[in-house]
């Protein structure tokens, strides 16, 4: 991975985050130049400072830099879906409840819309 694409994903999490290059530059305390050229490729951080960051943008690190992890291994998830687990994560409870809602309301909706369909080409 590049210089350039590791910048990329820093600032896309960095603004994902909400957070201001000002903000994150005074949790570290470092320049907010620093963390421009971190986030242009120009310069990259160090191991330490790369899991900080993730952490102060609510951030799984696997996910975000694509790496093999045993539990993404293991479930084999496509980028969308290391996504959506990394924004389900970052929600409150309340949120992960909402989530949670919602997916089995759609879920048993899906269900009885294909039962029906079923039931029609059997009976056809």
């Amino acid at each position: 991975m590049t210089k350039q694409e590791i910048g990329a994903i820093l600032l896309k999490l960095r603004e994902e985050s909400g957070k201001s290059r000002e903000e994150v530059a005074e949790l570290l305390g470092k320049s907010v130049k620093t963390i421009g050229h971190w986030e242009t490729g120009y310069a990259q951080p160090d191991a330490n400072t790369l899991f900080l960051l993730c952490t102060i943008y609510g951030a799984d690190l696997n996910a975000a830099f694509r790496f093999p992890s045993k539990n993404n291994a293991t479930l084999n998830l496509t980028p969308d879906e290391q996504t959506l687990v990394t924004d389900y994560r970052r929600l409150a409870p309340p949120g992960r409840e909402y989530v949670q809602q919602s997916l089995a309301l759609a879920l048993r909706s899906y269900s009885e819309k294909n039962n029906a369909v079923s039931e029609l080409e059997t009976a056809l």
